[in-house]
């Protein structure tokens, strides 16, 4: 069974919150976070993926071991939702009781509407979002994250987890 797109949204819930919020969490927040960075491989420059890396990189450097981040390319053959398994064990190692950051880096299909993941401007290959995570994160991964966040966020005094998607 895999999720569909209004399940994969009910899994990943989001927030859109300035600077001040941000910082404010950041230091508040005691639970690891794991940081998947998808990037479009025919991007040239990765200068936004880079500031955000430096920025998460700043905010843990007092406890680096509550942050891992690891980047995944987006191109043709490359969609093993096992790549990412390392990353979920490391999750797996805090009962998954931790936050998720996931950063799509590419650009839609403008006859689609999809995200882009390979070919050219003649010829691209694209995919709705909850097709894409589940090629290229996994089903298990993302379930295995969300039903632990979701039993933190329902109990008192823990929390909040939050499972973070973010397209540019």
């Amino acid at each position: 069974m895999t999720l569909s797109e209004c399940d994969l949204i009910a899994f990943i819930p989001y927030q859109i919150q300035g600077y001040s919020v941000r910082q404010d969490f950041l230091y508040r927040n005691y639970f690891p976070l794991l940081a998947v960075f998808l990037l479009w491989s025919d991007f040239g420059s990765p200068y936004a993926v880079n500031i955000i890396k430096m920025m998460l990189e700043e905010h843990f450097r007092c406890d680096k071991s509550r942050l891992r981040i690891t980047t995944h390319v987006l191109k043709a053959g490359n969609n093993y939702p096992e790549a990412m398994t390392p990353s979920f064990e490391w999750m797996k190692h805090f009962n998954y009781e931790g936050n998720l950051l996931i950063y799509v880096n590419t650009h839609s299909d403008t006859e689609t509407g999809f995200l882009v993941i390979t070919g050219n401007a003649e010829n691209p290959q694209s995919a709705p979002i909850n097709e894409l995570l589940l090629n290229y994160i996994g089903d298990s991964n993302l379930r295995n994250v969300s039903h632990v966040n979701s039993a933190i966020n329902k109990s008192s005094g823990a929390g909040p987890c939050y499972c973070g998607l973010v397209i540019c």
